[in-house]
């Protein structure tokens, strides 16, 4: 402000003469002012660190990685979230889990949080569930209740069919559930896969299982062709296995896999095949591929068509 002053009295086309005197009072009165701020923020960033590091179990890069991010005058706050999630049943170990997983929610404060918990608990989440469903979604306690939380939840409810089983799906999210704007891509890939012949009760095997999948419409629009044009039925069973087990991974990742199994003389037109009978043969590392292979061909004796016909033992 004072920079400001001075800077636009000068720029007046007046050229005042300004004495040694105020000079110098300004200079000093600036340099205090910079020196102040920056030990108020350094011991906001060295309290920060230290609460992270002593109370929650961070490391102390990961704490001041944090820090950057997050800042605490003094442990009312943090010390009223980690209360608030002691008083839902979760350990110090869980706790500690969830703020590594999102360590902004200790700037929240319970106002804010609390009104999930609620939400959670009228729909029948127990103490052990808000553990699992803040372990692997920390991220829901700093969304919007009303524009975000309770329209994914109602969501996938629909598709459930049951409260019990929506939580349930919520256990499993591993963050997912409530990422940015999940509830719009999870609202268009059930729609996606509806339009596609997959079953009401194949997309909710699909959300219980493997949550993540509907979270990248993209790439599950990608996945849902190919595996139409391999021979998949929607309809089937099969057909949710092949597409977890095809958009689980990179498509380097699979082309590696792909390679593994043609090493051992099999056209790719025959391990798909094989993938078609059994989509999860193509769900295991090289490794194992590689080893299984070398079992039941070097030691066992068997032929390719033998293994081909049978892929039950991958």
């Amino acid at each position: 402000m004072f920079r400001f002053q001075l800077k636009c009295y000068i720029g007046s086309g007046k050229n005042p003469r300004i004495s040694q005197t105020y000079k110098l009072h300004f200079l000093q009165f600036y340099c205090h002012s910079s020196e102040s701020n920056s030990r108020i923020a350094n011991e906001e960033v060295s309290f920060t660190v230290s609460y992270l590091t002593n109370t929650c179990g961070f490391s102390s890069e990961a704490a001041l990685s944090a820090s950057k991010y997050l800042h605490f005058k003094g442990p009312e706050r943090p010390d009223s979230v980690v209360n608030c999630l002691k008083t839902c049943g979760l350990s110090q170990t869980e706790i500690s889990h969830v703020v590594r997983g999102d360590p902004t929610i200790l700037g929240y404060g319970v106002k804010r949080i609390i009104p999930k918990l609620e939400f959670l608990t009228s729909r029948g989440a127990s103490s052990r569930d808000f553990a699992a469903i803040l372990t692997s979604n920390p991220s829901v306690l700093g969304r919007s209740l009303e524009n975000h939380v309770i329209p994914i939840y109602n969501l996938i409810r629909n598709v459930v069919d049951s409260d019990e089983k929506a939580i349930a799906v919520l256990k499993r999210g591993r963050n997912y559930i409530f990422k940015n704007d999940l509830d719009s891509h999870m609202g268009f890939s059930i729609n996606f896969l509806r339009d596609n012949g997959v079953p009401q009760s194949r997309i909710a095997m699909l959300l219980h299982t493997s949550p993540q999948v509907v979270g990248y419409v993209g790439r599950l629009e990608e996945t849902v062709v190919k595996l139409k044009e391999m021979g998949f039925n929607p309809s089937r069973y099969n057909f949710i296995m092949a597409l977890m087990a095809m958009n689980g991974q990179s498509p380097s990742k699979w082309r590696k896999k792909l390679d593994a199994y043609m090493r051992w003389g099999w056209t790719e037109q025959e391990v798909l095949g094989m993938f078609k009978r059994l989509p999860c043969c193509m769900c295991h590392s090289e490794k194992k591929i590689m080893a299984v292979m070398d079992f039941l061909v070097n030691k066992v004796g068997w032929q390719l068509s033998v293994i081909a016909t049978y892929p039950h033992f991958f």
